[in-house]
């Protein structure tokens, strides 16, 4: 596995633990939707890199 990867699932979970706190002291996001929040933003860290690889660009010296 690389180590890319392996730091955006670490990322990935850390910004549900985030999350969770926030909801447990603040009452930040509401309990019934924090599930699908957490799961949206780990695709979207797991896969918009992905995409932006694709789109280099090419300095030309």
């Amino acid at each position: 596995m690389k180590w890319t990867y392996l730091c955006k699932w670490i990322l990935a979970i850390l910004v549900v633990v985030g999350l969770s706190y926030l909801h447990l002291q603040a009452n930040f996001i509401p309990k019934e939707i924090l599930l699908f929040v957490g799961m949206f933003l780990i695709v979207a860290m797991l896969k918009f890199p992905k995409r932006m690889k694709n789109r280099r660009l090419i300095w030309k010296h």
